[in-house]
């Protein structure tokens, strides 16, 4: 009696695992991603472009992850998975034009190109996990590498409240707004 299927035709547990460049890859942007979304309240100038540490080191990232991520976008543009992929993901790359499309008329044209810019970033980066993921091994290390990423990232925040509880964003007395806000 044969059995029946019991995952997607496209799932193959006997394909070798994810390519070491592309493990690097995905490894460094697992890491680096979440730069992209750190803040800490009270920060001034928000709004607009400011030369603070922070702010510097999100653009790097953002930059950096961008253009490595086209670059390996360009590298495999003509395999199966990745056109399967970008199909897929259709949707949201109409949406990343409007996206971009909405700094013509915003009035804080920085904010909305750093949105747009960590948009990009996030869906190059589904992309590249689309192709690259090919067996649950693959699924598990990848599951691995964002559990590490998050204890990373977790004690950077521990440290810095250690260090300075207003500068971690865990202080909430530095939150500057009324109870009545809250």
């Amino acid at each position: 009696m044969p059995e029946a299927a019991t995952m997607d035709a496209s799932y193959d547990d006997s394909v070798i695992a994810i390519e070491p460049w592309r493990r690097r890859y995905l490894t460094a942007v697992l890491f680096m991603v979440p730069v992209l979304t750190f803040t800490f309240p009270g920060r001034p100038n928000q709004a607009g472009l400011s030369a603070d540490p922070l702010t510097i080191l999100k653009l790097f990232t953002l930059v950096s992850t961008l253009f490595s991520g086209v670059v390996l976008f360009a590298l495999d543009r003509r395999s199966r998975k990745m056109a399967r992929g970008v199909a897929i993901l259709l949707p949201y790359f109409a949406f990343l034009g409007w996206a971009i499309l909405s700094v013509l008329w915003t009035p804080l044209r920085s904010v909305t190109l750093n949105q747009a810019g960590g948009l990009t970033v996030l869906l190059i980066f589904v992309l590249h996990v689309s192709c690259a993921v090919r067996n649950s091994d693959d699924v598990s290390w990848m599951l691995k590498q964002l559990c590490y990423s998050s204890l990373f990232y977790s004690g950077v925040v521990l440290v810095a409240f250690l260090i300075n509880p207003s500068f971690s964003g865990l202080d909430r007395s530095a939150d500057r707004s009324s109870p009545e806000k809250l």
